[in-house]
């Protein structure tokens, strides 16, 4: 950094940014819109990120714009020029002349359709002696097509992530980072976007890793939802929408989608409904499975309260006429009926008169039972902390019957938002997951010492599964409820391959 700290220089030249206050006063600086990555347009469309070419002069970096292209009330919305990162760093780092400091680097999740880093404010970690990193990645058909070979093998969206880890990895020490002290983070596809990066074998090509610790929010990379199983149908279908006597190989296919317009190719996968989500690379796995690293995971309390999902209890009588349609279609069961009507019975006899029973199955089939299972099978290699969500607080958000009613994403207002808290209660869930959230950045361990506002909160063990209920108080629980069901249910329905669960 230069005298005034908002002057940087970094591989690909210097780029300044501004100053700003935390809710508390302190003076922070704040790196907006750094290319990370050369724009993927072009050629560059459906391939891998690029280096971003080198600039003269001093690169302004102080508007957070940017974000990638995406449906808004059925309206295409951003650019397909937008591999941009933020950073954000205490204004007295240089001065203390104290160590460098741990990095969070966060992805936002809106289920690899939607979303930018303006949904992540980092006013709160400003506060807290961390320097946090925010990243936009390739969404929708432009992040995830594949073709299911090596013409177009997919996984954009997270190979520019890794592309962005790697950038953090060569340049974060000229913000007062420390490289060897990275936590990736993430929240629904973007917790999903982690598990991912957990599993993925190049992070032990990188000499030092690209990252020490994880923290997962209310998504798995075994959650059903965030997995395609066949690809090359979904760019098919596309294809021939654009041009109905389309016939060719995948490079036809994918230079007749270069062609387009980036908002024609948007509104055309939107108005399909084509959900282009990560899949098995065929050149570069994701699922080998050598990565252990200490986590955090996040089990709300009732995860599926997300509108889209809300539509479904309408249809709760025709889905006790059609179990089968309780069963994703990539988990592999022989017997989808009978596999439906032994999770039904889980909960009930029939969903029709338990819409909130039907509520609580779409949660814990979305996210508490995939993401506790990783936290089980991560947890026999390296330390793991679960938590449950369980404050409503000041939020009036839809109420069910027979649900929880804690809403997917409730948590990240105490997180990520840029307000202060008025009620007490909100204060204090705020306060206390701050603490702990970059005690884990900091220490990987979020209560490594004896605290007043806190209690001790235990690593998972498969025999007891231990977790963290956070509510207006903060109590250990274990067993959550209902999922050995799931698991005697799955584990004697479910065959090899095991593409989720």
């Amino acid at each position: 950094m230069d005298d005034d700290g908002t002057i940087v220089t970094i591989s690909n030249g210097k780029i300044q940014g501004k100053t700003k206050k935390s809710l508390e006063e302190q003076k922070y600086y704040a790196f907006e819109g750094i290319p990370y990555a050369a724009p993927p347009t072009g050629d560059n469309r459906f391939k891998a990120p690029q280096k971003v070419d080198d600039w003269d002069g001093t690169l302004a970096t102080k508007r957070n714009e940017k974000a990638c292209l995406q449906i808004i009330a059925v309206i295409p919305q951003g650019s397909e020029d937008c591999l941009y990162l933020n950073v954000y760093t205490p204004a007295d780092l240089k001065s203390s002349n104290s160590q460098s400091l741990p990095v969070l680097v966060w992805f936002q999740g809106s289920a690899y359709q939607s979303g930018s880093t303006s949904d992540v404010k980092p006013v709160y970690f400003m506060d807290y002696d961390v320097i946090l990193v925010t990243v936009n990645y390739r969404l929708g058909v432009f992040g995830f097509l594949s073709t299911g070979d090596d013409v177009a093998s997919g996984n954009w969206g997270l190979k520019d992530q890794r592309f962005a880890l790697q950038w953090v990895r060569k340049n974060i020490e000229q913000f007062g980072g420390d490289p060897d002290k990275v936590t990736i983070g993430g929240q629904n596809s973007g917790a999903s976007s982690v598990g991912f990066h957990m599993l993925a074998n190049t992070h032990r090509r990188i000499k030092k890793g690209l990252f020490r610790s994880v923290i997962s929010e209310s998504g798995s990379a075994l959650c059903p939802q965030y997995f395609q199983s066949d690809p090359k149908k979904y760019a098919d279908e596309l294809a021939t929408l654009i041009d109905s006597s389309f016939k060719g190989d995948s490079e036809d296919l994918i230079a007749l989608l270069r062609k387009q317009t980036p908002e024609k190719l948007t509104r055309l996968a939107n108005a399909i409904k084509l959900r282009h989500l990560p899949v098995n690379d065929p050149i570069q796995s994701i699922f080998i499975f050598n990565i252990w690293l200490p986590v955090i995971e996040d089990s709300d309390s009732d995860s599926a309260l997300i509108y889209h999902y809300v539509a479904a209890l309408n249809f709760a009588s025709r889905i006790d006429d059609n179990p089968q349609t309780l069963v994703f279609d990539n988990l592999n069961v022989d017997d989808k009926t009978q596999t439906g009507k032994d999770l039904r019975a889980i909960y009930t006899s029939s969903f029709k008169d338990n819409k909130g029973l039907l509520l609580e199955f779409f949660s814990d089939n979305l996210y508490s039972t995939p993401i506790i299972r990783q936290a089980e099978l991560v947890s026999k290699k390296s330390p793991v902390y679960l938590y449950e969500f369980a404050y409503r607080g000041s939020n009036k958000a839809l109420r069910f019957e027979d649900a929880d009613n804690v809403a997917h994403t409730f948590e990240l207002r105490y997180l990520f938002g840029d307000k202060k808290f008025n009620r007490q209660n909100d204060k204090l869930i705020h306060e206390r997951m701050m603490k702990m959230w970059t005690n884990f950045v900091k220490y990987m361990n979020p209560t490594p010492d004896d605290d007043d506002d806190l209690i001790k909160w235990p690593k998972v063990k498969s025999s007891n599964m231990e977790y963290l209920i956070i509510n207006s108080t903060l109590e250990v629980s274990s067993q959550p409820k209902r999922y050995k069901k799931w698991k005697s249910v799955l584990g004697e329905h479910l065959s090899s391959p095991y593409w989720v669960y």
